[in-house]
């Protein structure tokens, strides 16, 4: 332990005044100035006469040491809590984010014929809310600008998180986006929520999510290749993305059905094919051999809708080049960002 001398202050000599106060009440060189220039003002002279005085000097000096100490202390709380309150601010946006991924939801989805209005059939769904979102985004997919198919997906989980929003007074956006490929005129996007105001502190946290899709595998895409003679990458890109929203052995199967399924199925292929004909640069001729199938006797073939289907959408495919390998997301997932102030 460090042994600090004694403090007599009546009969000391000026200097060893100074060294005394500053030695055992100071361990900061800002103090020993502090306490050095309230002694050196004073009195020139320290004499038996004046102890009264010196005492009172060192009583002031001593106990504006501990209002310095308390100030420098009161700031490092201060300091602390601003730390504190920043952090928290930054993590508001991550800490919806967990909740969003624990927070059940359900809800009912109607799907519509985008020409007659009709319902086509209606689905139960239920789930995490970060889930729900990433289909919803699905289904709220375009092709060409416009879009694919008519639902309440979106409309339904957007007012249920936003009534959470809203008992738990979060001021926040969130943003799920699917994009399969920048090159492909395929995307899906649901927003949550207004823009945040330009003059807030904003926290920002993103997670990418997968869509349940499955996209062509590498047995699919070989398939490809041979039947196609070798495509270039945006076949390769038109057949992940198509395989996605018609999975092969699924959609087979629903086209065997004599049900509800069968006429979903038939619809919703007809309507991605109207879409890249009505919209994009495939031809009348590609659209027909789609209603071709479905007229034929016996059951469709998936594999055969499905390159009819490829061949429309690598149409619409922007690739700088013809040697351009394009970007594509193998897992078809969905990017959300959560924005809050």
């Amino acid at each position: 332990m460090v042994q600090y001398p004694s403090i007599r202050l009546g009969h000391q000599p000026k200097k060893a005044l100074y060294t005394t106060l500053a030695r055992s009440w100071c361990w900061s060189r800002q103090c020993v100035v502090f306490i050095y220039g309230t002694l050196e003002t004073a009195g020139e002279e320290m004499t038996p006469d004046s102890s009264e005085r010196a005492i009172s000097t060192a009583i002031d000096a001593t106990f504006a040491l501990l209002l310095i100490s308390a100030s420098v202390t009161l700031l490092v709380i201060s300091l602390d809590t601003e730390q504190d309150t920043d952090q928290s601010e930054f993590d508001e946006a991550d800490q919806l984010v967990e909740t969003l991924n624990a927070l059940k939801l359900s809800t009912n989805v109607s799907v519509r014929n985008t020409l007659s209005g009709d319902v086509v059939y209606t689905y139960p769904r239920e789930g995490t809310a970060v889930a729900l979102l990433a289909e919803a985004a699905i289904s709220e997919s375009e092709i060409n600008g416009v879009q694919y198919m008519s639902t309440n997906y979106a409309r339904g989980i957007r007012g249920k998180i936003l009534n959470y929003l809203s008992q738990t007074g979060t001021n926040a956006q969130i943003r799920a986006v699917w994009e399969p490929s920048e090159h492909a005129p395929v995307r899906g996007e649901v927003i949550i929520g207004p823009e945040p105001p330009a003059d807030e502190d904003i926290s920002t946290a993103t997670l990418t999510v997968p869509s349940g899709l499955r996209g062509a595998d590498s047995v699919d895409l070989e398939y490809y290749a041979a039947t196609a003679n070798n495509p270039p990458d945006d076949a390769v890109i038109a057949a992940h993305i198509i395989q996605g929203y018609f999975p092969p052995l699924h959609s087979q199967y629903l086209l065997e059905q004599d049900s509800s399924s069968r006429e979903d199925i038939e619809y919703r292929y007809k309507r991605a094919a109207h879409l890249m004909y009505r919209y994009g640069n495939a031809t009348g001729a590609d659209a027909s051999a789609v209603d071709e199938q479905f007229q034929s006797d016996g059951n469709p073939r998936a594999l055969i809708l499905n390159n009819i289907l490829i061949t429309m959408l690598k149409k619409d495919i922007q690739l700088d080049s013809a040697t351009q390998r394009g970007d594509i997301d193998p897992d078809l997932t969905v990017d959300i960002k959560v924005r809050t102030w």
